[in-house]
């Protein structure tokens, strides 16, 4: 659909070739650790076939049929195996092989879907191998090399003084727990600090990592994606849009002022 290339890996294992090559990547790692293929349930999935997962599941949600004989589906617009970039697999339960598909960008259940521990998918961002070839079979990972080692790509940022996010490329977090600003100053600091930013600065560093306003006031409001509504990220919002719509309201740093105000009054 609209131009999608979609790479088959092996009989039943199909994704875009960006996931595709990150698949085949630790596929071969687990051959070499554990002698056998991943296990595939489901890979990438037509509109159509989605539409009728998302049809027969409504129909069985709403006591109107019987059991589909999977987890719940969402609409083809919000799913990322019709995007090609998910995978569904039973060694969720297999903590190693988790680790290996983590270290290729394969993230378990990102949007935090109860009961969905077998739902796997890929982000670029999160695929320290990227771009690297798969290792043949029977060899060991070579470790990266120091040009290559993935750098700081987050960094704390404390605005005006009061608020704390984290943010990186077209990601952003709000620190609602002062008790984690150690750890985070630790990880994301630069130089163990965060960094102070004031409006302006604040608005040139979300151009720089292209993030809306939007997402800024809902991570403040506890609306956006993460599992305590405080973290949003360009890959979770993909084809939905933020809770509350908060995409479609287009806020601007006004916007966001007036909610900084509401936080400070409460405490």
């Amino acid at each position: 659909m609209g131009g999608l290339v979609i790479e088959t890996v092996r009989p039943g294992v199909q994704f875009v070739p960006d996931a595709a090559a990150a698949f085949r990547r630790a596929e071969a790692q687990v051959r070499a650790e554990f002698d056998r293929d991943i296990d595939v349930n489901s890979t990438f999935r037509s509109w159509s076939d989605q539409m009728l997962m998302f049809v027969n599941w409504g129909k069985y949600a709403a006591g109107k049929g019987p059991h589909p004989g999977h987890s719940k589906a969402v609409h083809p617009s919000e799913s990322f195996h019709v995007s090609g970039l998910a995978l569904d697999s039973d060694d969720w339960r297999i903590p190693r092989i988790v680790e290996i598909l983590a270290e290729n960008g394969f993230i378990r259940n990102r949007l935090h879907v109860p009961g969905e521990n077998h739902h796997f998918e890929w982000i670029r961002s999160r695929d320290k191998n990227y771009g690297k070839p798969a290792m043949v079979a029977g060899n060991t990972a070579q470790p990266l090399e120091e040009d290559d080692m993935p750098g700081p790509d987050k960094k704390l940022i404390a605005w005006n003084n009061i608020h704390y996010f984290v943010i990186g490329d077209e990601s952003i977090s709000y620190v609602g727990e002062p008790g984690w600003l150690p750890y985070l100053r630790d990880h994301y600091g630069p130089r163990g600090k965060e960094l102070p930013v004031d409006n302006g600065a604040l608005t040139v560093e979300l151009v720089i990592n292209k993030i809306p306003w939007d997402a800024v006031d809902a991570c403040m409001r506890g609306v956006a994606f993460g599992s305590d509504g405080r973290s949003w990220s360009r890959l979770q919002a993909e084809g939905v849009a933020i809770r509350g719509q908060q995409s479609a309201s287009q806020k601007t740093l006004e916007d966001v002022l007036k909610t900084a105000t509401r936080i400070e009054q409460d405490g």
